[in-house]
């Protein structure tokens, strides 16, 4: 993993030494390739796992073989740096808890939204006031869930039919990105649940700060919005 994200990784271990005064705390690095040696001396990882396939399958294939279990799990991206502490509190137990990367629908969300703010993605427009949920797609660079998910299957290995689901993807096929993400688990009947998390995303020396979800509503629907986008 590339060194030039040491300052996330140093926040992150700060956080992590105050959660671990409430909390037991364990870190698993799976990465493509045997690079541990990056961040180890910023963060002790109990566990390292090389695995060399896409980013949903390394979490499942990762929760499938971890003979441990764990109240709540995180996943989280070396770009990502925290600007707060991550609250278990408010978060869904039989849910996948997430920003935003799409979002049409009635709630109003602080720091929900993983495009729209501050930074290189600050152009694309994807979230939309609706009196009724139409569309939800979830950020894949952080999310957190409760073993509650693990045990009804949500990260069950992905089988070859599920790869296969063309509409799961957008731009590029086999690439899981938010769109494989969300399929996914709505196919597997987990429910999405739509959080706010103050974060950068910070990639390639760019930036993209979380926005807020409907904080105003745009008053257009996303049928008319002269400024939708969704890339």
């Amino acid at each position: 993993m590339d060194s030039q994200y040491k300052d996330n990784i140093r926040i992150l271990s700060d956080y992590i030494k105050e959660l671990s005064t409430r909390y037991i705390v364990d870190v698993a690095y799976i990465s493509g390739k045997d690079d541990f040696h990056v961040f180890e001396e910023i963060l002790p990882f109990k566990y390292k796992v090389i695995n060399p396939r896409k980013q949903l399958d390394k979490i499942c294939d990762f929760l499938y073989e971890c003979s441990e279990s764990y109240d709540w799990y995180v996943k989280i991206r070396p770009e990502v740096k925290l600007l707060e502490q991550l609250d278990f509190e408010g978060l869904c137990p039989n849910s996948i808890n997430a920003r935003a990367r799409v979002y049409n629908g009635p709630l109003s969300v602080k720091n929900g939204s993983a495009v729209g703010g501050e930074g290189y993605l600050s152009y694309v427009h994807a979230i939309h006031y609706s009196a009724e949920l139409k569309d939800i797609i979830l950020d894949d660079v952080l999310y957190i869930f409760h073993r509650n998910v693990v045990e009804k299957g949500g990260f069950e290995p992905i089988t070859d039919e599920e790869r296969g689901h063309r509409e799961w993807y957008i731009n590029s096929f086999w690439n899981q990105h938010e769109w494989f993400h969300t399929g996914l688990w709505k196919s597997r009947k987990i429910p999405l649940n739509l959080v706010g998390f103050h974060v950068d995303f910070t990639h390639s020396a760019r930036r993209c700060r979380s926005a807020n979800v409907n904080l105003p509503p745009c008053p257009h629907p996303d049928s008319e919005c002269p400024r939708f986008r969704i890339y």
